[in-house]
């Protein structure tokens, strides 16, 4: 179970990552319901996930938009630099980019066991029955832990997560197809009615019932309120 101070701090780091997006109540409404939607948990590389499948539905931060916008120059008031224009956007960017963004360093290798994968993966199964337990789909998985550096390794956790990057928004994993719906039975026919030669048919025609006898319309009328009481 994550503490909320934890749960906080990932949330926090994610934003970071990303300062177009507004770190708002709202905005993180839309990562939340994400993650839970997906039963996973609020770590880095999940929070990740949910900003990238969710970025259309996220409001920006209006102070980088502003930033980014170029500036009005005017000749005589600023000078030009060599190189081209350098808006005052890229200058902020290029500050994000030298005070928030890390030195990579080296990711960790992930091994596992054949038994471990065989375990994490039937759990996967369980979870979505359309997954594919194909040599693609774990190299991929595998493939996807190494480059986001997962802590922890191959662990049930970090599969979910690895699974829902790879299914949004870009779906890259083998699927297994949804079996068809059977067709719906057939309504039973009805039986023939079983008549009399004097009697009529419910579906005697109106020259039937101008030629019939009293005692066949009246037999008649009797068996056709019966039948539109069942």
């Amino acid at each position: 179970m994550q503490s909320y101070s934890e749960i906080e701090s990932n949330i926090k780091a994610a934003f970071r990552e990303h300062p177009e997006i507004a770190d708002n109540r709202e905005n993180r409404a839309i990562i939340r319901a994400f993650v839970e939607k997906h039963n996973a948990s609020y770590n880095l590389a999940t929070l990740r996930v949910a900003i990238k499948a969710q970025r259309a539905e996220l409001e920006r931060e209006r102070e980088y938009a502003r930033a980014v916008e170029p500036a009005p120059v005017s000749p005589s008031s600023e000078p030009s630099r060599p190189g081209g224009y350098h808006s005052r956007g890229l200058d902020y960017l290029i500050h994000l980019e030298e005070t928030e963004t890390p030195a990579p360093g080296p990711k960790r290798t992930i091994h596992a066991s054949v038994e471990k994968v065989r375990e994490v993966i039937a759990a996967i199964q369980a979870e979505d029955r359309t997954f594919l337990p194909s040599d693609k789909n774990i190299r991929f998985i595998f493939s996807w832990l190494q480059d986001n550096d997962a802590a922890g390794g191959f662990t049930l956790e970090n599969v979910r997560t690895a699974v829902m990057a790879l299914s949004y928004p870009i779906a890259q994993l083998e699927r297994i197809e949804a079996p068809p719906r059977p067709p719906s039975p057939a309504a039973p026919k009805p039986e023939p009615e079983k008549l009399e030669s004097w009697q009529l048919p419910l579906t005697a025609t109106r020259q039937q019932l101008r030629n019939a006898s009293p005692e066949a319309l009246k037999d008649y009328l009797r068996r056709a309120r019966e039948a539109q009481k069942k």
